[in-house]
């Protein structure tokens, strides 16, 4: 039997590379140098899911034969998706060559054109619309970039400001406010700003761990948080696992697991939070010295009584207990962090209390039984959890976790677990929520500023249903103003490495968007959902055929640098990606912008970036990295040393605010135009709904909440794993294709193991998905589990051209509504109802 260990300790002895391996009778006619034992190895960043994780790239005469773990890194190690990438290379279905369309949008059919055709038409299109000023009316697309910085650098040049990230259907904006409201930073837009891998939490030194939204033995980040979770587990780290499904991962044998409805992490959180304030299970010298835990709050306004800010340093009221009178902060000898008191601000009387107040007032009337109620969780679980937590502190945390785009209520679950580890005094300690230590490089490309905000400025600005949206990523909108017309409707959509239309919610009818635009040009290494509605395909290379930027965008809690180097030269008619780019610009900018920004870059390289890069180091970095050369050489670079200690970025306070000003403040704005979803923004502790919870309290016999996950061999959507006959070949062991229900229920309906089902969104009936089904006792029974993005769903075509892609399953993103999570503009991905039924 192969299972998911053996196929690891296979894949690190033997060549993986599809369609490579020689026969034995063919490689003993061939015997050369090479077979003693010969072999050349290129440091490379893994793209095959999008964590950039360490490898070596093993060539033996020339091909790719093996993927091993970079050990330059202290925390070295590679899934099984890296351990596949020379079977994606190597994969006699990648796009080969360029393709035009020939039929209608979204039929999917294609013939090969010339290099020089496609870059023809693409080049002459994007002139003709730059010409006729509408620059702006390009959208660049980029996720797996196969020109990284290079393409950026291009479409600002040529004038657009509207370039989304893939991060609408990842992390934006419920997980970064969920942070920042708290952490403050950078303002996108008055938005406040903070990277996703701010926070790692320290598995490797914890006690304790409530696992929540997260699955780092089996997810993605194999480097390091895969690595920290294992040596933790090894360590003696306790676990429990909150979760509809029990993920094989965490730890069957020893973790506990505890069920819970879908989307109602909240309510298990302000439960927590209710037992930590009844029980004074916080840390109240942590809150005293590091958070605005002691501010006067207005009880009628939720603002500030007082606060001033000056110089980027803020002092604001507090009760002080020594003088027993209100003072500011900065005067205060002992400020109460609990209480509630009348003061005298400039002659008027205010009746207010303590931001620690407020929220322990606020969570103490939700209660342990509205928490059991909503959440299916008993009283004494999360009773018992909070003791636990308590116990272990500061080594203990709730994960803070990923993915977070999937329901209506999902930045409130992000705010309530940063709440409950700044009570719990965790942040920067031993075994809590390490701050990462950061490394800056210099730039090589200096881009001009747009002269137009992009889209989403626009929809912040003017729809309060995005208010607290992201301005790096917002390709659904750009979909939403293609159909509307709000603010203009796009002439060309640019899509690199992204699957807009299999990996972002509602994507048939975000297929139907494109189909109003006058070009879609999609580059990507294989055939996927978004390609049957692109005009042009462009064949992408895949990362080991190409050079990139330095890198120090890692998951990882301490400073780092790496590049992703050239292993092979590109294969069949793929041209260089970089090229691709050059070729564009030359067609679509004039002469004289093209030798300004470009003709450096077409001589030099990439040599000349990682120069430029290089030398905008800080030195105290630089002494410990060495040469460039010997950078290179590594192809890694980083200090493997966590530095604790506590921070926050830019506050209006200086502080953790544990008490959020800038959700105070959003929240007063957003009461006073009456919108519906004001309480979203509140900086209290309340419960959000899912939007399936405002359809219904209780689901039907025959319905679900569809949730996916990940596993060491899915990801993403991308061909590059789904299409890979080394995993599928594992996959169908362990049925990755299938959907997933609870057994009592499944039995219920009348579908037994191994059933075909029909499946289906109850606001979309005519959008029927075919799956096998799998009963199992590990789910909950609310909950229908599918492996993210793994078989080919209702949206289909695409997969004829790629023949390891296992037939039928369900993508949720394919039949999902075309609604957004209120204030923060992210894809509700799973925040609908599907009835199943047995298929005729």
């Amino acid at each position: 039997m192969v299972t998911r260990r053996n196929f690891l300790k296979l894949t690190a002895a033997t060549p993986v590379a599809a369609g490579a391996m020689l026969g034995r009778a063919q490689a003993a006619e061939n015997v050369t140098e090479i077979d003693y034992g010969i072999e050349q190895k290129t440091p490379v960043l893994c793209r095959m899911c999008a964590q950039s994780c360490p490898m070596l790239a093993v060539v033996r005469d020339g091909r790719v034969v093996r993927m091993e773990t970079n050990h330059a890194t202290a925390y070295a190690g590679i899934c099984g998706r890296g351990k596949s990438a020379p079977a994606a290379l190597y994969s006699p279905d990648r796009v080969k060559t360029p393709l035009l369309r020939v039929g209608e949008r979204g039929e999917g059919k294609f013939v090969p054109i010339s290099w020089e055709e496609a870059l023809h038409r693409v080049g002459g299109k994007l002139k003709e619309i730059r010409d006729q000023g509408d620059s702006k009316k390009v959208a660049y697309l980029p996720r797996f970039r196969s020109a990284p910085q290079l393409d950026n650098h291009f479409f600002g040049v040529y004038g657009t400001p509207n370039i989304s990230n893939h991060s609408d259907t990842c992390d934006a904006n419920a997980l970064v406010v969920g942070l920042s409201a708290i952490w403050g930073g950078n303002l996108d837009n008055g938005v406040p700003y903070q990277g996703t891998s701010t926070f790692t939490s320290d598995y490797e030194n914890a006690k304790y761990a409530v696992l929540l939204g997260r699955n780092p033995g089996g997810g993605l980040v194999t480097f390091p948080w895969g690595v920290m979770f294992g040596r933790g587990k090894a360590n003696g780290l306790k676990v429990t696992v909150v979760d509809p499904r029990l993920p094989a991962e965490a730890g069957e044998s020893d973790a506990e697991w505890v069920p819970i409805r879908p989307a109602t992490d909240s309510a298990l959180l302000l439960g927590l939070i209710h037992e930590i304030f009844g029980n004074d299970f916080y840390d109240s010298a942590f809150l005293r010295q590091h958070t605005n835990a002691d501010m006067l709050i207005d009880t009628e306004t939720l603002q500030p009584v007082k606060l001033v800010v000056e110089d980027k340093k803020g002092d604001y009221l507090v009760y002080d207990g020594l003088s027993g009178s209100a003072v500011m902060k900065s005067q205060a000898g002992a400020p109460e962090l609990l209480g509630a008191f009348t003061v005298d601000v400039d002659g008027r009387q205010v009746s207010c209390k303590t931001g620690l107040q407020l929220l322990k007032d606020s969570a103490q009337e939700f209660g342990l039984d509205q928490a059991e109620k909503i959440s299916g969780i008993p009283k004494a679980s999360i009773a018992s959890m909070a003791a636990r937590l308590n116990e272990h502190k500061p080594a203990a945390f709730i994960e803070r976790g990923y993915r977070a785009e999937r329901y209506a209520n999902s930045m409130r679950d992000k705010l309530l677990i940063n709440v409950t580890n700044v009570l719990l005094g965790n942040i920067g300690a031993k075994g809590g929520c390490i701050i990462k230590g950061g490394l800056k490089t210099g730039k090589y490309f200096k881009t001009p500023k747009p002269a137009e905000k992009n889209i989403a400025h626009y929809y912040m600005e003017h729809d309060p249903h995005f208010k607290m949206a992201s301005i790096k990523g917002y390709r659904r909108l750009m979909m939403r103003a293609i159909r509307d017309e709000v603010p203009y409707r796009f002439r060309m959509v640019y899509i690199d490495g992204q699957n807009l239309v299999g990996a972002s919610g509602a994507g048939d009818e975000l297929g139907e968007a494109l189909k109003l635009v006058e070009m879609v040009v999609h580059m990507t290494p294989f055939l996927n959902e978004t390609s049957q509605y692109a005009d042009i395909v462009f064949p992408s290379t895949l990362f080991l055929e190409r050079d990139e930027p330095l890198s120090t965008s890692f998951k990882a809690p301490f400073p780092m640098v790496g590049a992703n180097q050239k292993v092979i030269e590109p294969l069949y008619e793929i041209m260089d990606s970089y090229q691709v780019v050059l070729e564009l610009a030359k067609r679509s900018l004039s002469a004289d912008e093209y030798a300004h920004h470009f003709s450096a870059f077409e001589k030099d390289g990439m040599q000349a970036v990682w120069q430029a890069q290089y030398a905008g180091i800080d030195d105290k970095f630089k002494s410990q990295i060495g040469s460039l050369e010997q950078l290179l050489r590594a192809g890694i670079w980083t200090t493997d040393k966590i530095t604790y200690g506590q921070k926050a970025k830019s506050t209006p306070t200086g502080l953790i605010e544990i008490y959020s000003t800038y959700l105070a403040k959003t929240y007063a704005d957003l009461r006073s135009s009456h919108f519906a979803y004001a309480d979203y923004a509140s900086p209290l502790m309340v419960y959000n709904k899912a939007f399936w919870q405002e359809e219904r309290e209780e689901l039907g016999k025959d319905e679900f909440i569809p949730i996916t996950g990940f596993s060491p061999l899915n990801s993403f959507t991308g061909g590059q794993t789904k299409n890979n006959p080394l995993i599928v070949s594992i996959a169908a062991k362990v049925d990755l294709d299938a959907i997933f229900i609870n057994r009592d229920k499944g039995t219920a309906i009348g579908l037994k193991d191994g059933d075909w089902a029909d499946v289906y969104n109850i606001s979309k009936p005519d959008k029927v998905s075919r799956a096998r089904v799998r009963l199992t006792e590990l789910l909950h029974p609310e909950a229908m589990f599918s492996y993210y993005g793994f078989s080919a769903g209702y949206i289909q075509q695409y997969a004829e051209s790629l023949r390891h892609v296992a037939p039928g399953g369900f993508n949720p993103n394919h039949v999902s509504d075309f609604k957004f999570i209120p204030l923060t503009g992210g894809h509700p991905a799973q925040d609908f109802i599907v009835k199943i039924r047995r298929a005729s």
